[in-house]
């Protein structure tokens, strides 16, 4: 399941300055599983193994972006000032399940001579936060050149938890 929503407001504050803000956000459910076979073989064609993996997960993305510009229009041709300030808020919880079954083969018998089961419960949260603006003035130096300076500054902080938990015997 899927929703998204989305805004954009445009204003001129005056004849030579504008604003304009945005905005967008999504929340997003998913289900998924996935199944796996897997088989080796050696030259000679015998068995050296044999996989059977399944995963299933459940994750919930949320998704917050916003901008905010700013923008001025001097006098002289060409020469302007604007600010540009954005941000960016995603976080992520998914839990699931992780089971494999997995045979090893030896001297080509058809007996497995070890087996390893994986089975896992997992979660996993993950944060990210970003921060970004940036003023910019342009300069005309003639009718077909000009300056441009910017100034930015970025700023990203993020966080990841991941758990495995294995099945209890």
């Amino acid at each position: 399941t899927r929703h998204k929503g989305n805004a954009v407001y445009d204003i001129d504050l005056d004849s030579s300055s504008s604003l304009k803000v945005m905005m967008d956000g999504s929340f997003d459910h998913k289900l998924t599983y996935n199944e796996y076979l897997t088989e080796s073989m050696a030259r000679d064609g015998s068995l050296v193994n044999q996989g059977n993996r399944k995963i299933s997960t459940t994750d919930d993305i949320n998704a917050i972006n916003s901008s905010i510009l700013w923008r001025k229009k001097f006098r002289k041709k060409g020469r302007t000032l604007s600010f540009n300030v954005k941000e960016n808020y995603n976080t992520t919880n998914a839990n699931g399940f992780l089971y494999a079954n997995n045979d090893f083969y030896r001297g080509g018998s058809s007996i497995p001579v070890q087996n390893q089961v994986t089975d896992q419960y997992k979660t996993t949260e993950n944060r990210a936060l970003a921060f970004d603006s940036k003023l910019t003035y342009t300069e005309p130096l003639s009718a077909s050149a000009s300056m441009v300076f910017n100034y930015g500054v970025t700023v990203n902080n993020s966080s990841s938890n991941r758990n495995s938990y294995n099945k209890s015997a």
